[in-house]
């Protein structure tokens, strides 16, 4: 007879608890203030995984918001493409 051991796996806590230990504070409202067209191409680029598109729209953004542009490179060395999409609302349950 199997056991359960009621263990419970929380993958989006989680990635937001590293994301703030590792001094990442981007925000939705940053993301949010952002032009239409750029969170646009932002999101086209996660969900594709293209990390030369994602890292192209970093450089349109860093002009604009240097700790948006910081804190999504931040994201992106670290392979957190699931935690960008998450602040753009692309994970969000419907």
């Amino acid at each position: 007879m199997a056991r359960q051991l009621g263990v419970k796996y929380i993958y989006q806590d989680w990635e937001a608890d590293e994301a703030q230990k590792k001094g990442i504070n981007l925000t939705v409202e940053m993301l949010s203030g952002l032009p239409p067209d750029v969170i646009q191409d932002l999101r086209e680029a996660t969900l594709m995984l293209d990390r030369e598109a994602i890292f192209t729209v970093i450089e349109r953004i860093e002009p604009m918001s240097p700790d948006t542009a910081k804190g999504l490179r931040i994201l992106m060395d670290n392979f957190q493409t699931g935690l960008i999409r998450d602040l753009l609302g692309e994970n969000d349950e419907k």
